[in-house]
């Protein structure tokens, strides 16, 4: 039995605007199965600069279909660690995709994102399929 999946906010766009039915499928059967998870960085990220009433409306339909996980001091400081690890490497991806995954590897979740790219680069982060 599969566990809770964290959602990218990515995967978030593709479902709203309907593109890589894949992922779309993917999204819509774990909303469906109350097995979705959203950190607040997601939230955050969803509903940043959106103008139109109808469009916060139908995000904060589609967050509130998810588990939203907040972000802690432990999650924080894991964040901070998968940072430097990644600096040090000279990689790097942007700060909120180093929280959303510093939350899954907190939580055990794996994490659905069509952003595989920069999240494979997180040590011991399960990329969902």
């Amino acid at each position: 039995m599969e566990s809770i999946v964290l959602l990218d906010t990515c995967v978030l766009f593709d479902f709203l605007a309907g593109q890589r039915k894949t992922v779309v499928s993917q999204t819509e059967r774990l909303l469906l199965e109350a097995k979705a998870a959203v950190s607040v960085v997601t939230v955050f990220e969803l509903l940043r600069g959106v103008q139109s009433d109808k469009h916060i409306t139908q995000r904060k339909n589609l967050i509130g279909l998810c588990t939203v996980l907040d972000l802690t001091p432990q999650i924080s400081e894991r964040a901070a660690g998968i940072y430097s690890d990644l600096k040090r490497k000279g990689l790097s991806i942007h700060t909120e995709d180093i929280l959303i995954g510093a939350t899954a590897l907190h939580w055990h979740y794996s994490v659905l994102t069509s952003n595989t790219k920069d999240f494979s680069r997180i040590s011991g982060l399960r990329l969902s399929s």
